[in-house]
């Protein structure tokens, strides 16, 4: 079966989220999403309240929209590592380390929006998460992901180092914008299947307009109104350029 719903989601328990976890259910039952995969920042919580946070998200879920926990962990250096599906809370700075907890409590290792920091993502680092958040619509935009994300994940693939590309919403407060929405396949729905599919490649990033698959490649291309998603590409590329912040 299908799932399509939203990655990297904030809710306030993160200092910078607006709105409560049954808030944010509420936006996706309404927009007919199947499941939220949440990242609330770690370094405002503690052991306790992730665990609280991890309960709430599982008395949210049901088979109409499955409430995924996780964290988005602040590692030394600036660095942000999502763990999608972990219900642990981890202390530790160093990124390697926090993409080993991760692993280790099942969950996805995602390197979180990596323009931000390109030059510091080692190939250690590289090699230990699930791949990197190639589109994430907070920093790259909604309309397309970002170029030097993708040149990225194609250098990385050309070492050796196989990631995968995930999209992220990156939601802090709802709108009424269209999302960058990602695309499961699983056999049911429930929490686990969730993330096994995201750690196993086995979906797509959408935002009605453009779409990738794991490898970070274009799939099919919707129409927008009467203009091809390939105009809205070429126009946003533009604008990026003109701004001198890369196509």
């Amino acid at each position: 079966m299908r799932l399509e719903g939203l990655v990297h989601v904030h809710s306030r328990l993160s200092y910078d989220g607006r709105h409560s976890v049954a808030e944010i259910v509420a936006l996706a039952r309404r927009r007919g999403y199947g499941f939220l995969a949440m990242a609330e920042h770690s370094d405002t919580l503690d052991g306790g309240t992730v665990t609280r946070y991890a309960a709430e998200c599982r008395r949210l879920s049901s088979q109409a929209c499955v409430v995924v926990p996780g964290l988005e962990f602040a590692c030394r250096g600036g660095l942000h590592l999502l763990g999608i599906g972990v219900d642990e809370y981890c202390d530790a700075v160093d990124p390697v380390e926090v993409a080993a907890h991760v692993r280790a409590k099942g969950g996805a290792a995602i390197v979180a929006h990596p323009r931000r920091y390109r030059d510091r993502l080692s190939e250690d680092l590289l090699r230990r998460v699930h791949g990197v958040e190639l589109w994430n619509a907070g920093y790259d935009g909604r309309f397309v992901p970002d170029g030097r994300c993708v040149a990225l994940l194609r250098e990385m693939r050309a070492r050796g180092i196989a990631l995968l590309a995930y999209g992220g919403q990156d939601l802090h407060r709802i709108t009424r914008h269209r999302h960058v929405r990602v695309e499961l396949e699983v056999a049911e729905a429930s929490e686990r299947a969730v993330v096994e599919a995201l750690r196993d490649g086995r979906f797509h990033i959408t935002n009605g307009w453009w779409t990738l698959d794991a490898a970070g490649r274009s799939g099919a291309v919707a129409a927008w109104g009467m203009r091809p998603a390939r105009w809205l590409y070429e126009q946003a590329v533009a604008v990026r350029a003109r701004l001198g912040v890369g196509a």
